[in-house]
C-alpha cells in the first residue's frame, strides 16, 4: 500500500487546534447577533489550516463469509487531507487550503458463500480533501479553497451466486473530489468556499447473489465538489465557486439476484453540488459553477424471480439546492455546463411483479425554497448556460410474466424551481 505523503506541520497544528476548540470556549456566554457579522471586534478564536497531499493513499479490504448467524458488516475509507471541528459559544474564523495530487483509491471485496441470517452492510468512501466545520450557539466565518487533481475512485463487491441474504442489504460506494460541510444551531455561518476538480471520480458497486428475501439497496455515488451547509436557529451567507474539469464523474451501479423480494439498484453522478439548507434566520448564496467534464451515471438491476425491483439512476452537470424554512432567501445563480451528461438504468427479469425503472439528466439545476406562513421573501438571479450533450435512457425487459412496468426518462439542459411552501412539520 502505497503511503501517503506527510502533511505540512502548519495543517496539523491547525487540525488538532481546531478540533479543541469546542471544548475550550463552552464555558464562555455568546449572545448570537444574527446580524451577518461578528458580535464583537475581532474574533477570539482564528484558525489558519494549511494542507498539501502529494502521494497516492489507498486501502483494500477483503472478506469471506461461508456462514453468518448474525449481521455482517464492512467499512473501508480512504482520504487525502482531512479538517474536522466546532465552536461553541464563541466567533471563529476558518482560513484553510487543502490540495490534493496524488490518487485515493478504496475497495472493499466481500465473498459471500452460503447463508447470512442477519442484514449486510457494506460502505466503500473515498475524498480527496474533507473539511467539516460547524457553530454552535456562536458565529463562524469561513475562507476556503480546496483544489484535487488526482483520481478518486471507491469501489465495493459483495457477490456469491449460492448466497442467502436472509436480513436483506445495503452496499453503497461513495467518491467525492472536494468535500466542505458547514452547519450549526443556533449560530450565524458566512464565508466562501472554492473548490477546483480535475481528477476522475468514479463509484462502483458489483454484486451477483442468489436469494435475498429482505429489502436489498446497492447504490454507488460519484461527485467532483460537494458544498453543504446546514443551520437551524439561525443564519446564514455564502459564496460558492465550484468547478470541474478533466476526466469526468462516473457512477455505476450492477447488481444481480435469482430471487430477490425487494431489490434496488441506485447511481448518482453530479460534477458540482451546492446545498444550503436553513431554519430561523436569513439565508444569502451566491454561486458560481462550471463544468467541462463528462459524467456518466448507470445502474443494471437483473433478478429471474422478483417481488419489487428499482432500477434509478441520475446524473448533473450542475447543482444548487437553496432551501430556507423561514422568511427570507435570496439566490444569486450561474452555472456553465459544457460536458456531456449521460444516464442509462436498465431491469431485465423473468417473473415477478412491480418493476420501477428511472432515469434522469440535467446540465444545469437549481431549486430554491421559502416558507408561505413565515410570509416569507424569495429573490433570485438566476443565469444558466448548457452547451454539453444531455441523454437519459430507462429500459426494461421482461421474459415472463409481471404485475406493473413504470419507466421514466427526463432528459434536461437548464432546470430552474423556485417555489413558496408551508413549513415541514406543519
Amino acid at each position: 500500500m502505497a503511503r501517503p505523503a506527510p502533511i505540512r506541520t502548519a495543517g496539523t497544528l491547525a487540525a488538532m487546534a481546531l478540533c479543541a476548540v469546542a471544548t475550550e470556549a463552552s464555558a464562555q456566554p455568546w449572545n448570537l447577533t444574527g446580524s451577518g457579522g461578528f458580535g464583537r471586534a475581532a474574533p477570539a478564536i482564528a484558525v489558519d489550516n494549511r494542507q498539501v497531499q502529494t502521494g497516492d493513499v489507498r486501502m483494500d479490504q477483503s472478506l469471506s463469509v461461508v456462514h453468518a448467524t448474525g449481521q455482517v458488516s464492512a467499512s473501508t475509507n480512504a482520504q487525502g487531507n482531512v479538517l474536522s471541528g466546532a465552536v461553541q459559544g464563541d466567533a471563529m474564523t476558518l482560513g484553510s487550503d487543502q490540495t490534493s495530487s496524488g490518487d485515493v483509491s478504496a475497495s472493499t471485496n466481500l465473498a459471500i458463500g452460503g447463508e447470512i441470517q442477519g442484514p449486510v452492510n457494506v460502505v466503500t468512501q473515498a475524498g480527496a480533501n474533507r473539511l467539516e466545520a460547524a457553530a454552535y450557539d456562536g458565529e463562524m466565518a469561513v475562507d476556503a479553497r480546496q483544489s484535487s487533481s488526482g483520481d478518486v475512485s471507491a469501489t465495493t463487491d459483495a457477490s456469491g451466486r449460492t448466497s442467502r441474504l436472509l436480513g436483506g442489504a445495503y452496499v453503497a460506494s461513495s467518491a467525492l473530489g472536494n468535500t466542505a460541510a458547514l452547519g450549526g444551531d443556533h449560530a450565524w455561518v458566512e464565508g466562501s468556499v472554492e473548490q477546483e476538480r480535475s481528477g476522475r471520480t468514479t463509484a462502483h458497486v458489483q454484486a451477483d447473489n442468489g436469494y435475498v428475501p429482505g429489502s436489498a439497496l446497492f447504490t454507488s455515488q460519484a461527485i467532483g465538489n460537494v458544498a453543504s451547509s446546514a443551520v437551524t436557529y439561525g443564519g446564514q451567507q455564502l459564496d460558492i465557486s465550484q468547478t470541474t474539469t478533466g476526466a469526468g464523474t462516473y457512477a455505476s451501479t450492477a447488481v444481480s439476484a435469482a430471487n430477490a423480494w425487494d431489490i434496488a439498484g441506485k447511481a448518482h453522478a453530479v460534477a458540482n453540488q451546492a446545498t444550503a439548507q436553513n431554519q430561523g434566520g436569513s439565508l444569502v448564496v451566491a454561486s458560481q459553477q462550471s463544468n467541462a467534464a463528462d459524467v456518466r451515471s448507470a445502474v443494471r438491476v437483473a433478478a429471474y424471480d422478483y417481488g419489487a425491483a428499482t432500477a434509478y439512476a441520475n446524473g448533473a452537470g450542475n447543482v444548487l439546492n437553496a432551501i430556507n424554512d423561514d422568511i427570507y432567501l435570496k439566490i444569486d445563480n450561474a452555472q456553465v455546463n459544457s460536458g456531456g451528461v449521460e444516464v442509462v438504468s436498465t431491469f431485465t427479469g423473468h417473473n415477478g411483479y412491480d418493476v420501477m425503472v428511472g432515469a434522469d439528466a440535467v446540465g444545469n439545476q437549481v431549486t430554491g425554497g421559502v416558507c408561505s406562513t413565515c410570509t416569507g421573501e424569495l429573490y433570485a438571479t438566476n443565469d444558466q448556460t448548457n452547451s454539453g450533450d444531455i441523454s437519459a435512457q430507462a429500459n426494461a425487459q421482461v421474459t415472463g410474466t409481471a404485475r406493473s412496468i413504470v419507466g421514466g426518462a427526463n432528459a434536461v439542459g437548464n432546470a430552474a424551481t423556485f417555489y413558496v411552501s408551508r413549513p415541514s412539520g406543519h
